[in-house]
C-alpha cells in the first residue's frame, strides 16, 4: 500500500498475518487509522463516518500509548487499583485498567511529566467524545471535531518522540519510522494545513482586536464573534445565542457557567474567556448585551457580580441599601417598644 510517498504495510497487513500489536506499534497503527479518516485526495471532504471512526481511534491512540508509558514507569501503574496488581494478570491481560483521566493524572502525579494544562483539555475533551459515541451517541460539529482531533494528534505526535520511541534501539526505530512515523507526520501536516487555511478564510469576517473575538469552547480556535445577537462560531458555525445560554454553562466542555450581567441583568455572563486580542488576559463577557468587563467582584450578600466602588469592597449597593433598612427597621422598633 502506497500512502504520502511512504511504503507501509509492515507483516500484520500481509493476508493471513498473525495478529501482533505491541503497545507503542498499536498506538502507532491507531494513528495511522486516523489520518485516513482525516485527510483525503483533492477537494473530497471528510465524511460524518470518517469523524467518528477517527475519534474512536484516536482515542485508543491515546489510552494505549499513555499506558505504554505508565508500563514504563511501573507495570502496577496501569491498574485501576495499583495497591492489588497481579504480575500475572498484568501478563495475561486480565485486569481492569485505568481509565484516561486517570493514566494522565498519574503521568502527572507520579512519572513527574510536565503536561501541559491545554493538552490535558484535549486529551479529557476526547475521551468524553469517545464515550457519547461509544454509550449514546454524539452530536457535534464536523469542523470542531477535526480542530480537536489535530491538537489530541498533534499532542500524540510530540509524546510519543519525548517519552517513548527514545526507549528503541536504531532498528526498531528505523522500522517504525518507514511504516508508520512518515505517514502519520504527513497527516498531520495536512489536518494542521486545513485548520490554518480556514482560520486564514476568516480574517476578513473576524477583528482579531476585538475583545468580543473569543476562543469557542467547542472548536478551541478564536473565532467565536460576541456580539449579543448570533454569538456564532466562524470556524465551527455553533450559535451561542442569549437563549442558549444555560447551554452554554452545561455543555460538556463548554464555558464554567452563566451569571447575571451587572448591566443589562440577564444570566448571560461568562467569565475568565480568552480574547483573540489578549488570550492571558481573560475577561467578563456578556453574551446578550455583548459589554466586557474587568475587576467584578461576587457579593458576599448574595451571588451577584457587581462593580466595587472602592479598593476592597465586597457588598453590592443593593445588599448594603438592605442592610441600612434593616438597621434602621430594628432602631426604630427599638426605640418605639415594639422590641
Amino acid at each position: 500500500m502506497k500512502h504520502y510517498g511512504v511504503w507501509i504495510g509492515p507483516d500484520v497487513e500481509l493476508p493471513g498475518s498473525d495478529v501482533c500489536f505491541p503497545p507503542i506499534e498499536n498506538g502507532l497503527d491507531y494513528l495511522c487509522s486516523v489520518v485516513d479518516h482525516l485527510v483525503k485526495e483533492g477537494d473530497e471532504q471528510v465524511s460524518a463516518r470518517d469523524l467518528k471512526y477517527a475519534v474512536l481511534h484516536l482515542q485508543a491512540a491515546a489510552e494505549v500509548l499513555l499506558k505504554a508509558r505508565l508500563q514504563r514507569e511501573h507495570w502496577s501503574l496501569v491498574f485501576k487499583n495499583p495497591g492489588s496488581a497481579i504480575r500475572s494478570k498484568f501478563e495475561s491481560g486480565d485486569f481492569e485498567s485505568c481509565t484516561t483521566p486517570e493514566a494522565i493524572a498519574r503521568l502527572r502525579d507520579v512519572v513527574g511529566l510536565p503536561l501541559k494544562d491545554k493538552d490535558m483539555k484535549a486529551l479529557n475533551s476526547l475521551a468524553k467524545s469517545r464515550n457519547a459515541l461509544q454509550h449514546y451517541g454524539l452530536t457535534a460539529s464536523g469542523p470542531a471535531t477535526e480542530a480537536r482531533a489535530a491538537e489530541v494528534l498533534d499532542f500524540l505526535t510530540v509524546f510519543l518522540v519525548e517519552q517513548l520511541l527514545r526507549t528503541l534501539n536504531d532498528d526498531e526505530l528505523d522500522r517504525l519510522d518507514k511504516h508508520y512515523m512518515g505517514r502519520i507526520r504527513a497527516g498531520l501536516s495536512e489536518v494542521r494545513s486545513f485548520v490554518t487555511k480556514r482560520m486564514n478564510r476568516l480574517r476578513s469576517e473576524l477583528d482579531e482586536r476585538s475583545p468580543r473575538v473569543i476562543e469557542c469552547p467547542s472548536c478551541w480556535q478564536f473565532a467565536l464573534l460576541v456580539d449579543g445577537e448570533a454569538n456564532r462560531c466562524h470556524f465551527c458555525s455553533i450559535d451561542w445565542c442569549e437563549k442558549a445560554a444555560p447551554r452554554v454553562a452545561l455543555m460538556e466542555g463548554g464555558f464554567k457557567r452563566t451569571q447575571t450581567c451587572p448591566d443589562c441583568g440577564v444570566e448571560a455572563l461568562v467569565r475568565d474567556v480568552r480574547t483573540a486580542f489578549d488570550p492571558a488576559s481573560p475577561v467578563d463577557l456578556c453574551f446578550n448585551c455583548s459589554e466586557e468587563f474587568e475587576g467584578l467582584v461576587e457579593c458576599r450578600g448574595c451571588p451577584r457580580l457587581f462593580h466595587p466602588n472602592n479598593r476592597g469592597e465586597d457588598t453590592c449597593d443593593d445588599c448594603v441599601d438592605d442592610n441600612a433598612d434593616y438597621e434602621m427597621r430594628n432602631y426604630y422598633a427599638r426605640i418605639t417598644g415594639e422590641i
